[in-house]
């Protein structure tokens, strides 16, 4: 399954739309289905649990860019703040280009 933003922006507005309306043949378990594409009923939790995890990364120092990289989506997280260029700070929670929570090691 998808788990990017946009995947997770479709699915909550699919089960949204549920909330309001009928289920798909009256059954949470066929209106589960028909949303993440599962074929059972723990494929479904297992569908719904990756889109409510983000993805993960870890932030390592590249020397050779002089900043500091996502392991998700290769970004170099260098930005700007306050009108002086600097890189990220270590203790991003969140990539700032593609959203992975970033995990630190023993986490």
């Amino acid at each position: 399954m998808d788990t990017s933003n946009d995947a997770r922006r479709e699915v909550a507005r699919q089960l949204n739309h549920y909330a309001y309306n009928e289920l798909e043949g009256g059954s949470l378990l066929k209106t589960l289905k028909a949303v993440t594409g599962a074929t059972s009923w723990r494929g479904c939790l297992t569908e719904l649990a990756m889109l409510i995890k983000p993805n993960e990364c870890h932030m390592y120092y590249d020397r050779k860019l002089d900043s500091y990289m996502c392991t998700h989506c290769g970004e170099s997280l260098e930005f700007i703040s306050y009108g002086v260029s600097r890189h990220v700070d270590k203790d991003y929670r969140f990539c700032p280009s593609c959203g992975a929570e970033v995990v630190r090691d023993g986490e």
